[in-house]
């Protein structure tokens, strides 16, 4: 029997690659299908996350937890389910989601990482310290759970322990934009307010559109008397968010030290349209309302106020 030729193996070579790249287009084209809806459904769901949009992300999740239920990550889509409905504030089905997700990997850094969060929102400080440290020797060099670790000392009344958190945050990764910004809480706590002011812009500069920011870096302005610099960061919170009730109470009130007193009331006015059981708000339009004669207005500001804040009663 005579051997095959080059040219006769080359066919046969070509034609077993042509039935294999065949049944690998097949297989493609029937297993995916599952498969694509699955990452969409995913990718959907992590984009509402990311964004904030956490009702969204809840459903999202929910929906891909239903379908597929015994995927192999499932314990991720818990654990970021609970952590959606933590910032909702819905605690108990956030527990349930991360114990369920915990029975499923136990070894899943931010599932414990998650619980810290739990314990934290329910103000449970020691609890939430256990599971920080747990997660960061799980996940060692991971600058989130120094800030998360930072943010809890802070609620326990320990700014030294807060503040040498963020500042390895920083180290291990000096692009974090919530590290600057929850720096610059610690330093104006510690009345170090040009510091402050200095982390606030960084925190602007890495992430632009975080309003907190600009907020709290307007009021650290107003502390140092720079009212100028205070109000051109109201000004930019307000032309993004109309209806922000500190950018509109504060600025309210430069106006009214400056006697704008119309531009004052109607600040005032729309952030009691906000948060109308605000005796403090009432209360300021009442003095503002005093100063420019108006005593009866001014009067009704003032009664008010103290049925909604026996504070202002006086």
């Amino acid at each position: 029997m005579s051997l095959p030729t080059y040219q006769s193996s080359h066919k046969i070579a070509i034609s077993i690659f042509k039935y294999t790249l065949l049944f690998f287009i097949l297989t493609l084209l029937s297993y995916p299908a599952h498969s694509r809806k699955e990452f969409v459904i995913w990718e959907e769901a992590t984009k509402a996350l990311n964004e904030r949009r956490y009702e969204d992300a809840i459903e999202l999740y929910t929906r891909w937890i239903k379908r597929y239920p015994n995927n192999p990550q499932i314990y991720k889509a818990l654990t970021n389910r609970g952590r959606a409905f933590i910032m909702i504030g819905d605690l108990d089905a956030a527990e349930i989601d991360l114990e369920q997700s915990l029975r499923e990997n136990n070894r899943h850094s931010p599932t414990i990482s998650a619980l810290g969060e739990l314990r934290a929102a329910r103000k449970d400080w020691n609890g939430a310290l256990a599971y920080y440290k747990i997660s960061m020797e799980l996940d060692p060099g991971n600058p989130t759970h120094h800030i998360k670790r930072s943010i809890v000392y802070r609620n326990k009344g320990n700014i030294k322990k807060a503040l040498l958190d963020i500042e390895e945050a920083i180290r291990l990764n000096p692009k974090i934009a919530i590290a600057y910004f929850n720096r610059g809480i610690l330093r104006n706590d510690l009345d170090d307010i040009d510091g402050a002011i200095t982390d606030f812009t960084k925190c602007i500069k890495l992430m632009p559109n975080y309003l907190t920011a600009y907020y709290k870096r307007g009021l650290a302005h107003e502390r140092q008397s720079n009212y100028k610099k205070a109000l051109h960061d109201y000004n930019i919170i307000l032309k993004r968010k109309p209806n922000h009730f500190g950018a509109l109470f504060s600025r309210g009130l430069i106006h009214a030290r400056y006697e704008r007193y119309n531009l004052a009331i109607n600040d005032l006015t729309k952030a009691a349209v906000t948060k109308p059981k605000n005796g403090a708000i009432q209360y300021n339009i009442g003095v503002i309302m005093e100063n420019i004669g108006n005593y009866d207005e001014a009067a009704k500001y003032f009664k008010k106020a103290c049925s909604l804040n026996k504070e202002f009663c006086d």
